[in-house]
């Protein structure tokens, strides 16, 4: 955004910065001291940036050199720390036809690399991290570079990715063969919300009742419109008692006054029998027991404090439903209380 060149936009702009700093400083003091991590380019000092490098590979042709580093320019903070290779060409050789090396060895390596990082971090896909450069100053050039996001351990993810990604350059290098590997595909995950009215409705759908129509399996509408009013006025009657609330900071989501995750599994356990006593829900086999869907719960109902159940409930569920008859009686009155109130 642009703005007037001043001494007091200066000044804003300083304070600022400094401070939009300090979290990505303190994280990159964490690899080294401020002297260790001083930046250099060729060389020469680049006091705005600290780096933390590796190795330096170079080509057997003597053209480009590769660094491996973590790097943060204490001016950019909203860039963060980022880490990756940065190539280099040597004295006496042609800057462009060097890039065009660097890239046509990265779109060769990258399947393989985003293979190794993404079996290395589960849960991570890098498939869609790998940045492009906006420069390529004083012989220099990022063929592609990778953002530390904010919650990933500077040691755990990005020094450990970084040595992944220098020993698969080392080896083209070295053997002088490029194993190829297609790009994971990268797989959107628009469902992965919660304490939203999707997520609301993802659980509705667990209460639907299906019937045999003439063009396949159809929506019972009668029975499912029966099961949803149910569940509404067992959440309706439970708000009246300050069991839950509804918690208007989110989309769709309620939090539990006062129970315990045992007494919540209690419940909840109780709800969902009642229903597969009245068949209104299938059970799991023949066993008569109600087959509650815990994962689709947890994503929108809040604990006491306010923190999701997460996997919790699924867990946890067999100690807490072990208990005596009167226990079980008690929980099984109070639905009964919460659905005919």
């Amino acid at each position: 955004m642009a703005y007037k060149q001043n001494s007091i936009n200066e000044a804003y702009w300083r304070k600022y910065t400094e401070e939009a700093s300090k979290f990505y400083k303190e994280k990159m003091l964490q690899l080294g001291t401020k002297d260790e991590l001083k930046g250099s380019v060729h060389g020469i000092d680049a006091p705005n940036h600290m780096m933390y490098k590796i190795d330096t590979l170079y080509s057997k042709d003597g053209h480009r050199a590769y660094e491996f580093l973590l790097e943060y320019d204490i001016f950019e903070p909203t860039v963060g720390i980022y880490y990756g290779c940065k190539g280099f060409t040597l004295d006496g050789y042609d800057h462009d036809t060097e890039i065009e090396n660097f890239n046509k060895e990265w779109e060769q390596l990258k399947g393989l690399v985003c293979s190794i990082l993404n079996n290395t971090f589960p849960g991570k896909n890098f498939a869609m991290r790998f940045k492009a450069t906006n420069n390529a100053n004083d012989n220099t050039y990022w063929p592609f570079w990778i953002t530390l996001q904010e919650e990933e351990d500077i040691h755990e993810v990005g020094l450990r990715a970084l040595k992944l990604i220098r020993n698969v350059y080392r080896k083209m290098l070295e053997e002088d063969v490029i194993e190829t590997k297609e790009l994971p595909v990268f797989k959107n995950n628009p469902d992965s919300t919660s304490f939203t009215q999707k997520a609301y409705t993802q659980f509705i759908e667990k209460l639907y009742i299906y019937k045999r129509g003439r063009m396949g399996r159809i929506v019972d509408e009668e029975a499912t419109k029966k099961n949803i009013l149910l569940f509404e006025t067992f959440m309706n009657n439970a708000e009246k008692r300050r069991i839950i609330y509804r918690d208007l900071n989110y989309e769709y989501a309620w939090q539990v006054q006062e129970y315990s995750n045992s007494d919540f599994i209690r419940l909840f356990s109780a709800f969902f029998q009642y229903m597969a006593d009245h068949h209104l829900i299938k059970t799991r086999g023949t066993t008569g027991v109600a087959n509650i869907p815990w994962k689709e719960l947890s994503r929108f109902i809040l604990s006491k404090k306010g923190m999701p159940y997460g996997d919790s409930l699924r867990t946890q569920k067999e100690d807490a439903l072990c208990m005596p008859d009167n226990e079980v009686r008690h929980w099984r009155d109070l639905v009964q209380h919460l659905l005919t109130e």
